[in-house]
């Protein structure tokens, strides 16, 4: 007997097609009857018992803890699922969040170009003024310069004229 709990737990990683796997849990050996050594303890008995019904599987002592444990594998995954749609959201949310900020933020920089082309505009006009401004003075000041030579000329003129005289 021992051996074949031995043989049965080396062989645990085998699937047993005719019983149900959980995913991901581990199978009991203990739990599970072969049913060829049924037939042969019924086939072999010197007695008929109607009460005797070795055919059916003995009550599973472990059922609730593998139901519980199965519980548990498919709360695990509900949850998993759960966790991978809250993050699809979020993710959902911060792409919109990334559109609508891109959004405002080529609004905000489309004002402010609009701004700064009609300070620019403003400026401009300024410049303008004041730049008029200054080629008026220039003029004014080549005017003056012009007058200036005219008049240190005419000094000059004057003052040869004196020195060359004669005395009388």
């Amino acid at each position: 007997m021992a051996d074949k709990v031995y043989d049965s737990e080396q062989k645990v990683g085998s699937v047993n097609e005719s019983t149900p796997q959980t995913s991901g849990c581990r199978k009991n050996p203990y739990t599970e009857v072969d049913s060829s050594l049924v037939d042969e303890v019924t086939a072999n008995s010197d007695f008929e018992d109607s009460t005797l019904d070795f055919s059916s599987k003995p009550p599973n002592c472990f059922a609730a803890s593998d139901s519980s444990i199965d519980a548990l594998c498919e709360q695990t995954k509900q949850l998993v699922n759960e966790i991978n749609k809250s993050r699809i959201k979020d993710h959902k949310l911060m792409s919109n969040f990334k559109d609508t900020l891109i959004l405002k933020v080529s609004e905000f920089s489309k004002k402010i170009e609009e701004g700064l082309f009609e300070i620019y505009s403003n400026e401009n006009k300024l410049i303008e003024d004041t730049l008029q401004e200054l080629l008026n003075i220039l003029d004014k000041i080549r005017c003056l310069e012009s007058e200036i030579k005219q008049t240190c000329s005419a000094v000059a003129t004057v003052y040869k004229d004196m020195c060359t005289q004669p005395e009388v």
